[in-house]
């Protein structure tokens, strides 16, 4: 159902539009928007939670990055202060500059309770104390004097703020310090993303209940559960356990990299330090089963990078693998490439692949001299003939194909590697056969 058939915009000027959402709730949510989601339409903060929920709501959007100007709200509540007066529970709910507007505003709006995530104080230096308080490329000359007072504050006050986050703290403290009486929510390691881990139709109630409850442990009971499945939170929390106990850390991101792989896939520059470590812990074998696990999840500049570091710390030799698991290989002795499982002959090299931004080149190494690989008339990959080939070793484009596969296109062909063992190029689009991948020689 389009959201317009149950919403009515009920005041609108040029710097604020307000929506009302009329609910079965005993309550009514009053939302701010924040700076990234300027109005749109009947589009206002949390409009889908509230919808799912059917919760009374009057969704507060403004139309820049204004941070609600004073006189503008002053105007909408005497248009619409009709619709919410005889709901004794007014909860304003809003993040960043909405959670900035939600406390300002709260007396206004006659407020029982506030929920801020990561709110700002004030953007205007002048009242900083000589500290920047951030945004200062949306300030505005009606921002003098916006910072928030005692006066402007009603109902039961939530700040979540990362405490970690200097910026949010400062706003957090001068908040604080114009009304004392406000509870203040650890949401650690999440930097000023408060509000997108918050974010969901039984998160909103949660809150909303605990809040009105006033019920402090099951706040940060929330914050932990929310916290857990938030893919930033994690990242900042590895990123910190590394640089602080590297060796035990990478054990653990393994640990749970097998248990939920989308650990890895959010943290892949630390995938060549784990591999260090599971080598060091399960030895040769345990590094190449471990790269085999993740491989996919990186693009084939990562991959390739990540197989150089395997070569290295296992001692062993990279090739081009295809999709039936066998290595691009060079017979010396015919003077073209195949695919086989291994070379079989000392007249065999493994075909090795060097890559500049989004091309390759195909080579081989015999002894210590580098010998380039390129399609030629047959549509077969070899040495170019001493007559000639002024083409540049670096003619193959490298198309990621997915889940860690890339393709390898000479100008308007792909290459194929045959069930049979042939490689051929003369495909004009990418399958299976046509997926190749970085591996290494057991």
């Amino acid at each position: 159902m389009d959201q317009n058939t149950f919403t009515q915009v009920v005041y609108d000027d040029d710097e604020i539009r307000v929506i009302w959402h009329p609910g079965q709730t005993d309550f009514v949510l009053i939302t701010f928007g924040d700076l990234i989601t300027p109005a749109q339409g009947h589009r206002y903060f949390a409009d889908k939670p509230a919808h799912k929920a059917d919760i009374a709501a009057l969704g507060i959007v403004a139309k820049s990055a204004n941070w609600y100007p004073a006189g503008h709200v002053l105007r909408a509540y005497e248009a619409i202060s009709p619709l919410i007066k005889d709901y004794p529970v007014k909860v304003a709910y809003g993040g960043s500059m909405g959670g900035y507007a939600a406390i300002k505003f709260s007396r206004l709006f006659g407020a029982t309770h506030v929920i801020a995530l990561c709110p700002q104080w004030s953007l205007d230096l002048a009242e900083c104390e000589g500290i920047n308080p951030g945004w200062q490329e949306h300030v505005r000359p009606d921002m003098t004097g916006m910072g928030i007072r005692a006066a402007d504050i009603h109902g039961e006050v939530f700040l979540f703020v990362d405490r970690l986050n200097p910026m949010d703290m400062f706003h957090c403290r001068m908040i604080i310090r114009a009304f004392g009486g406000a509870e203040v929510i650890n949401v650690p390691c999440v930097g000023h993303n408060v509000t997108s881990v918050f974010a969901g139709t039984n998160n909103l109630l949660a809150l909303i209940a605990a809040c009105r409850a006033r019920d402090i442990p099951a706040l940060r009971l929330f914050v932990r559960r929310t916290r857990r499945n938030y893919p930033l939170w994690r990242e900042k929390l590895i990123a910190a356990a590394i640089a602080r106990f590297p060796k035990a850390s990478y054990g653990r991101l393994i640990e749970h990299a097998y248990r939920d792989r989308s650990i890895m896939r959010q943290n892949p520059r630390y995938m060549a330090g784990a591999l260090t470590y599971r080598a060091r812990s399960h030895g040769r074998g345990g590094a190449i089963t471990f790269y085999h696990d993740f491989r996919d999840l990186l693009d084939p500049m990562e991959q390739m990078k990540l197989c150089a570091q395997l070569c290295r710390i296992a001692q062993t030799t990279p090739m081009l693998e295809t999709v039936h698991g066998t290595a691009l290989i060079y017979d010396l002795t015919h003077g073209i490439c195949s695919h086989k499982k291994s070379c079989e002959d000392v007249t065999e090299y493994c075909v090795k692949l060097e890559m500049s931004g989004g091309f390759a080149a195909l080579y081989v190494l015999i002894g210590d001299a580098r010998f380039y690989l390129l399609r030629d008339s047959r549509d077969s990959i070899s040495t170019p003939p001493m007559a000639g080939d002024r083409r540049s070793p670096f003619g193959f484009e490298v198309e990621a194909t997915g889940g860690g596969t890339f393709a390898l296109k000479d100008r308007d062909v792909y290459l194929t590697a045959e069930p049979g063992g042939k490689i051929i190029g003369n495909r004009k689009s990418a399958s299976i056969w046509e997926r190749f991948s970085f591996g290494v020689q057991a």
